[in-house]
């Protein structure tokens, strides 16, 4: 059956941090058949099945990745069509009989042959988590449209506004602002400005009432109050996980 869909969260107390996924290019693919992957990149090709080709990093490579779908559910929507998807699978060889078998295991995983006659052995992810992946700013531009959206996002930690709090650089020069971003996690307290981070979570409006119930942020209330003059009705993305970045 499927691999797992788990990502090991890097420690952020180690001395030295290792990458949060493996760094996957699509040349590359087949040398990690069998292994757990984390890629990320934009969809150049859906198929009528539902799986895809993520394009990972054409302008070395000049190859893309086919990703089999095994989520069980549909492809994440994208405010636009070139916004990053992070996608979770394991790597194999195409092989068209087992997908077949293992489709019948999977509600709503979808699988026509006919559309793969051609790849059979050819290295493909099957994927068993997908994430949208936009940038900071695109979301502190558009917030009602990823309001109650789970993201992944990479940046850089902008500004530490507190034991719970900090902000993420919007790297664009036009556009979307800095986004806030907060967590109950012990380990936060470790980040330092600058820092290039992958973060996991949901996007929500900054609401200090809901947030105070629903979450422990401990000292940094009275910050949070602080905050929701300069915030109030902007987003803001409640963590899951933090991961570094080398």
């Amino acid at each position: 059956m499927f691999g797992s869909a788990t990502v090991s969260p890097v420690a952020i107390a180690q001395t030295e941090i290792s990458p949060v996924t493996h760094e996957v290019l699509p040349n590359q693919v087949d040398e990690f058949l069998g292994e757990t992957v984390t890629i990320r990149g934009s969809v150049i090709r859906t198929l009528p099945d539902g799986n895809f080709w993520m394009q990972g990093e054409p302008l070395l490579t000049g190859k893309n990745i086919l990703i089999i779908n095994a989520t069980g559910g549909p492809l994440p929507e994208r405010r636009y069509e070139y916004t990053d998807l992070q996608v979770t699978g394991e790597v194999r060889r195409l092989e068209i009989a087992t997908l077949e078998a293992e489709r019948n295991a999977v509600d709503g995983f979808d699988f026509d042959r006919d559309l793969y006659v051609d790849y059979e052995t050819f290295p493909v992810v099957i994927a068993t988590s997908m994430a949208i992946a936009p940038s900071a700013g695109d979301i502190t531009q558009y917030p009602d449209w990823y309001y109650d959206k789970f993201v992944v996002i990479e940046g850089r930690v902008a500004d530490i506004l507190g034991h719970n709090f900090f902000t993420i650089a919007e790297e664009q020069l036009y556009g979307g602002t800095d986004l806030l971003v907060a967590s109950d996690r012990e380990e936060f307290s470790r980040l330092q400005e600058q820092q290039t981070i992958v973060v996991t979570g949901r996007i929500r409006p900054f609401v200090v009432l809901e947030l105070e119930q629903e979450y422990n942020l401990g000292s940094d209330l009275t910050l949070m109050r602080e905050l929701e003059a300069d915030y109030i009705a902007q987003p803001i993305l409640m963590i899951d996980e933090i991961y570094l970045k080398n």
